[in-house]
């Protein structure tokens, strides 16, 4: 039987998205397994990055914007 891989997703207004999938890809790294870090809506470059790669965690990024939703306008969101 292959073995399958698992996709978390998370998502939402304010802090914590962030913080809870660099904490499991690092778990799951140290686990060994492989891991895909994908980040939707941050263009800008972020601090967690450089640190994941280090661990042989694929990075993936998607969106371009350039700033946080939270400090968006109404009409930077609807884009």
């Amino acid at each position: 039987m292959a073995a399958k891989g698992l996709i978390h997703v998370y998502t939402g207004d304010g802090k914590g998205n962030t913080t809870a999938s660099v904490g499991l890809a690092v778990r799951a790294s140290g686990a060994g397994k492989k891991v895909v870090f994908a980040q939707f809506m941050k263009g800008m470059p972020t601090s967690e990055i450089k640190q994941l790669q280090t661990l042989g965690i694929t990075v993936v990024k998607a969106g371009t914007i350039t700033k946080f939703v939270p400090y968006m306008t109404d009409e930077e969101r609807a884009q």
